[in-house]
């Protein structure tokens, strides 16, 4: 497909959402006929809109790998499509869904000899696995990908994304050393790359060890430092994090004030955002805090804050697990309602091609009556003329 067919699909890919047509029939529509292009241009923009509108985003890479498969499969597109539901269903909380759109991607990774999209999956995998609590199974993911990127790959930031990955499931694992290990190393590619983000990441890890170890002066140091740079970068679940990992260091100290300070702005902070898991856990700190303080009052009300917390994100895990079914129910639908279209479109081929091979027939045989009759013409004319002369 060339450039400018691109371009006009980019251009009526707009006029489409002007129109007010949202359906991904209006849009696919307007970029037959279907190639490789037409399947790149539907994962772009589902990637585009992935953040924002997650659900429109998953109705335009399932219809990629409609097109893929049309094609007989391209690779590429499959691949990339796969991942971004992927990434859909694992923010939703659809683990299972999530898990099975990721080994797709990589068993076509792996068909097509692309290591390093093996290893993003393999890294995907892990964060999956990292989130339901099985940490031993996310360590193996992501040592498995770090032995990829440091065997084909040349993007550094890739490879101190893995490192970090793995300090961060050592430290659930409750293996500090290890943990430290892979903090400093991921660090140490992040001063070079000079990326504050990565710095925070791994500075607050660091922090989170040493304050485990009983190394607290180290420990503030390095918490402080991430604190600094996660204010200067705006992120918000990095400040209340780093306030939350604060509050336990102070409470530590004994610095009772300090610590409820700490945990006060995370909580505030993370009521703004709506971070759940960390409102919970400064809760959990409040309430250390005022049994510290001897004011068992208010401790009560804070624990009871935190379980009704609990009690209702337990709520939305099982919310979550129905709602995974019920996308399972509505994907089979959707296939079953996508071949059955397959089939009238198939069926609908095949009888214009009987109607053009009918009235080719016709034209044909009229065609052929014609000149039968004009020869017979001919003859009776040039017969009579000779019974003429």
């Amino acid at each position: 497909m060339s450039k400018w067919w691109a371009i006009l699909s980019f251009g009526m890919i707009l006029h489409t959402f002007a129109s007010g047509q949202t359906g991904f029939t209006s849009l696919v529509g307007c970029l037959r006929p279907p190639d490789s292009t037409t399947i790149d241009l539907l994962n772009d923009y589902a990637w585009s809109i992935a953040r924002n509108n997650p659900d429109s985003a998953e109705i335009y890479a399932r219809e990629a790998i409609r097109e893929a498969n049309t094609l007989g499969g391209y690779p590429k597109g499959l691949i990339n499509a796969h991942i971004l539901l992927g990434i859909i269903h694992k923010d939703k909380g659809y683990f299972g869904l999530s898990v099975e759109h990721y080994l797709l991607a990589m068993e076509l990774s792996e068909s097509t000899g692309d290591h390093l999209r093996v290893s993003g999956c393999l890294n995907n995998l892990g964060s999956v696995a990292q989130e339901q609590g099985k940490f031993a199974e996310a360590l193996d993911y992501f040592r498995r990908s770090l032995a990829l990127e440091e065997q084909y790959g040349q993007d550094e930031g890739q490879r101190s994304i893995r490192l970090f990955n793995i300090g961060e499931a050592y430290q659930q694992l409750d293996s500090l050393d290890e943990a430290t290990a892979y903090y400093y190393n991921s660090l140490l590619i992040e001063e070079k790359l000079d990326s504050k983000e990565g710095i925070f990441y791994a500075r607050l890890g660091i922090g989170k060890v040493d304050l485990r170890t009983g190394n607290y002066a180290k420990a503030g140091e390095e918490l402080h430092k991430a604190l600094d740079l996660a204010e200067t970068l705006e992120n918000n679940p990095g400040i209340c994090e780093t306030n939350i990992a604060l509050g336990d260091l102070a409470l530590q100290q004994k610095s009772r004030d300090r610590a409820f300070s700490y945990y006060d702005t995370a909580l505030q902070r993370a009521q703004n955002s709506g971070y759940k898991k960390l409102q919970t856990e400064a809760l959990y700190g409040l309430y250390r805090t005022h049994l510290a303080m001897d004011r068992p009052d208010l401790a009560l009300k804070k624990l009871e804050a935190y379980h009704a917390l609990r009690d209702e994100i337990n709520s939305a895990v099982v919310n979550t697990r129905i709602g995974e079914l019920q996308a399972r129910y509505d994907l089979k639908k959707k296939e079953q309602e996508l071949e059955l279209l397959r089939k009238e479109e198939l069926l609908r081929k095949n009888e214009v091609k009987y109607e053009r091979k009918l009235r080719n027939y016709l034209l044909f045989t009229i065609a052929f009556v014609l000149i039968l009759i004009l020869i017979n013409f001919r003859r009776s004319r040039t017969g009579r003329g000779n019974q003429h002369a």
